[in-house]
């Protein structure tokens, strides 16, 4: 009869199972032995990537305290709440005091004519131009003969015109509003529609630069002004830049050292080193519940080499401050 046949313990002496079992353990040992092979060089190599990290932080962090620019920062402060400073880098010590004559504003027009609907014939013809574009803006998109509101704004919107339009409702109507998207007199703008029967667009903001009075007001022999097509204004006095938010206020900028940036870098080379050294031992020393178990570099002398080098660099910087 077909089948599977063995030899019994019975009939040969032997116990062929047990046999079998322990060649088939014999064989699995290599198998097991690389195995925690393998799980060992995993758990090592993640010890080295963490090690790695902090020492890539330490690095980060000595840059920072042997830069330059560390050493020589400067913090901006301001008299008028209204008036917001920041010293960049390369700020250099000083103080300016100024009133706030006016705001920047972006120029903005509105038109003369008031719609019922976005979407009637606005008589503003197949085109518009910008004084501020190079090309006319094409309004009749759908080629249909007549111009809507909707699709006039969706146009202009569309353009490189550095013009934003809006339908402002007026609650009996809208009307057309065009902005300049910057502020500054630089931006200020006309309208020409092609459409004959178009009115005319009229200013409703004048776009203009910020100004400051330097010094004095009253003396013009000693204050001068200064502009900017923004509210904010750079390198009036170097390396800071400020922003003013309120016109007819007087402030003072004041440009100082910051001690604070040397004492937090120094502050963050010291927790770098400290995480590092930490690092190392939580990687060579016992811990946990079993204080005979070393840790999974325990005897690595390239560790016992860096934690050496570390205190020593930090030894001589003591010491040489």
């Amino acid at each position: 009869m077909a089948g599977t046949s063995s030899i019994s313990g019975l009939a040969s002496g032997l116990d062929t199972a047990a046999i079998v079992t322990s060649l088939m353990d014999i064989e699995k040992q290599s198998q097991t032995l690389l195995t925690n092979k393998l799980t060992v060089t995993q758990t090592k190599a993640a010890a080295y990537r963490a090690i790695n990290a902090t020492f890539t932080a330490l690095q980060s962090a000595a840059t920072k305290v042997a830069d330059a620019a560390t050493w020589a920062a400067a913090k901006a402060t301001s008299s008028s709440s209204s008036v917001a400073a920041t010293a960049g880098s390369s700020a250099q010590t000083g103080s300016l005091s100024f009133t706030v004559d006016k705001l920047a504003a972006a120029h903005s027009v509105v038109s003369g004519t008031t719609w019922a609907t976005t979407s009637e014939d606005t008589g503003l013809g197949s085109s518009l131009t910008l004084s501020t574009a190079t090309k006319a803006i094409t309004l009749d998109t759908n080629n249909d003969g007549k111009t809507t509101l909707a699709e006039a704004v969706a146009a202009i919107n569309a353009s490189d015109s550095g013009v934003k339009a809006t339908a402002v409702s007026t609650g009996s109507g809208y009307k057309l509003q065009l902005t300049s998207a910057s502020t500054g007199a630089a931006g200020a703008f006309t309208v020409t529609p092609s459409g004959a029967s178009a009115s005319a667009f009229g200013i409703t903001t004048q776009g203009q630069d910020a100004q400051l009075t330097i010094g004095t007001a009253t003396d013009t022999t000693t204050s001068y002004t200064v502009t900017s097509a923004s509210n904010t204004f750079a390198e009036v006095l170097p390396g800071t830049s400020f922003t003013v938010s309120q016109a007819g206020v007087s402030a003072t900028i004041t440009v100082e050292s910051d001690p604070t940036a040397v004492t937090d870098a120094v502050q963050a080379l010291v927790d770098a080193a400290t995480s590092a050294l930490d690092m190392i031992a939580a990687y060579t020393t016992a811990s946990g519940d079993d204080a005979d178990a070393d840790g999974v570099l325990s005897g690595d002398y390239s560790m016992k080499q860096l934690k050496s080098s570390l205190l020593s660099a930090v030894t001589s910087a003591i010491v040489s401050a």
